[in-house]
């Protein structure tokens, strides 16, 4: 999570900590940009089957390089826009470790209208198979952008979300509750995380949990933020069965005594 829990005084300031975070990659690659970019390339241009473990470090080299670059096009636009090229090319790799990581950089840089456009298409083409279709919501739930959580809300009500599988549903649970500066930090995060507390856990209790343990750090919010958490935890568990939804229930029911 965004949380630093070997930082416990600042462990619950999580844009600060995203923002850090994002700015030493981003000075990171701003150092090194010939040498990343030539680096990606080059492993790029030779991506094909061969020894598994070649294969493998390979791979994951390559997605550490456009880390570094979808970091730094945060602050410049010619990078944003090279980078979106780069990330594009992976999405018809031949690895679905490439395809997924190209298409969830992809999706982070690109225009909100080509975006939502790219995100219908492969909806089509990755919904066919089980796998694939389970590696796309991963991606969609793990989007960081101001509307991530309107996308998601959209996500579980798509056809190719089926709550019923928890495979779908821990995704984007995890997901979600990993974005910690947007699930418990703002109120449309909020919102959503109370619709996720609802909507999962009445399927299927154990999924949900993931979405509790983003409030970890709850008692450090201001008064302020600290009310706003408590209130979705108080509206999640007013809309839960207390007889059918008795786990989930009871512990948020902890959680908010532990706060009082």
């Amino acid at each position: 999570s965004e949380s630093v829990q070997r930082r416990p005084q600042i462990a619950h300031r999580y844009w600060l900590i995203s923002q850090a975070k994002t700015a030493m990659l981003a000075a990171t690659y701003q150092a090194c940009e010939s040498k990343i970019t030539g680096l990606f390339d080059r492993l790029e241009a030779k991506n094909a089957p061969g020894a598994l473990k070649n294969q493998l470090h390979d791979r994951a080299l390559k997605g550490h390089c456009l880390k570094l670059m979808v970091a730094a096009a945060k602050y410049c636009e010619k990078t944003r826009k090279a980078t979106i090229s780069r990330a594009k090319a992976l999405i018809s790799s031949p690895f679905m470790t490439d395809r997924t990581r190209g298409v969830l950089y992809y999706l982070q840089l690109a225009q909100a209208q080509e975006r939502d456009s790219t995100m219908e298409e492969l909806k089509k083409s990755w919904g066919s198979n089980m796998d694939a279709t389970e590696e796309l919501i991963g991606v969609i739930s793990s989007l960081d952008s101001d509307d991530a959580p309107k996308i998601i809300a959209a996500l579980i009500k798509d056809p190719i979300f089926n709550i019923n599988l928890a495979g779908h549903a821990r995704r984007v649970v995890r997901n979600w509750a990993h974005n910690r500066k947007r699930s418990v930090l703002t109120d449309e995060g909020l919102r959503l995380t109370e619709l996720l507390l609802v909507t999962v856990g009445k399927v299927n209790q154990m999924s949900a949990y993931a979405l509790l343990d983003a409030f970890g750090d709850i008692k450090k919010f201001s008064n302020e933020q600290k009310a706003k958490a408590l209130k979705c935890l108080e509206g999640a568990r007013e809309k839960l069965d207390p007889k059918a939804e008795t786990s989930l229930y009871n512990q948020i029911g902890r959680l908010l005594a532990s706060c009082k």
